[in-house]
């Protein structure tokens, strides 16, 4: 894999996540590929969902080989209670091992979500951030200075793109009870299929955020508290705030940046915005004051 894209403080840690994952991605296919790799189990995570086998499966992998990495001192999951952490090391790992796996049995597209923090698990401190999504090609897409996209070929990534927001996409992925959206965002909708965008939703949200990224615009949108900053939220915020475009929430009809939330709990959830700088635009002036 080329390196040359990767610069700053924390680009030496990102590389070593990197070398690992792109050993780890037959493995982690392999369980994937699993015939009962969809079965639920009867466990309930901390988040209150119900894991399926290749949640566990990928998380005690990913556990075991995030912390085998010197420069990490704490790994944590959704699927944990609390971090699991040892005495040396400067850095944080927070990720979703199996984000979509509520899809997975409809063979949809399910990636990884890894944020890298420092010192602290909190939004402030997010210095980067990955993906990786498992379809009939594996990709990576990395968030350092820029966004960076990879797909996985003869056992390595090859870089294929810098990825940049244009002003305006072409399609929406709004997740959520519909029932229960606000009138502004139901005019909202309104307006962007009125302007011919497409509903693009799979109920994977890395899914999602990975087509508005290539697709280079659009909007992702989550407005019930569903989804978990530390894990979900901020690491694909960085994301698409490196890739030129807007991630936010609103707070009593006031737009939000999602990176300047706290975090109460571990894992404490957030609505979620994550926009091209159009579709921003087009939120807040329906939202406003809700």
């Amino acid at each position: 894999m080329d390196y040359k894209h990767f610069k700053g403080k924390h680009a030496s840690i990102v590389i070593e996540i990197i070398s690992l994952l792109e050993k780890g991605v037959k493995k982690a296919q392999e369980i994937l590929e699993k015939p009962d790799a969809g079965s639920y189990t009867k466990l309930e995570n901390s988040s209150g969902d119900t894991p399926i086998k290749a949640d566990l499966a990928l998380d005690k992998f990913l556990e075991e080989n995030f912390l085998s990495l010197e420069n990490v001192k704490s790994v944590f999951s959704e699927e944990k209670e609390t971090p699991v952490t040892k005495e040396n090391g400067s850095y944080l790992i927070a990720y979703d091992p199996l984000d979509g796996s509520s899809v997975m049995e409809a063979n949809f597209l399910v990636g990884t979500i890894i944020g890298v923090y420092e010192k602290d698990y909190k939004a402030q401190n997010l210095a980067a951030s990955l993906y990786v999504v498992f379809g009939h090609k594996i990709e990576l897409v990395v968030a350092l200075e820029e966004v960076y996209r990879y797909g996985f070929y003869q056992n390595k990534f090859h870089f294929i793109e810098t990825i940049v927001l244009e002003n305006k996409g072409k399609i929406i992925a709004s997740g959520g009870n519909q029932k229960d959206f606000s009138l502004g965002l139901k005019k909202a909708l309104e307006g962007f299929f009125a302007e011919n965008y497409r509903l693009r939703y799979s109920g994977s949200m890395v899914a999602d955020v990975h087509h508005v990224l290539v697709k280079k615009g659009g909007m992702f949108s989550y407005p019930q508290k569903k989804l978990r900053k530390l894990f979900e939220i901020f690491p694909l915020a960085l994301m698409v705030e490196k890739a030129k475009g807007e991630a936010f929430y609103f707070d009593k009809g006031v737009k939000k940046r999602l990176l300047d939330q706290s975090v109460e709990s571990y894992h404490e959830k957030s609505e979620c915005y994550l926009t091209s700088q159009h579709e921003a635009h087009i939120l807040e002036k329906y939202l406003k004051g809700e």
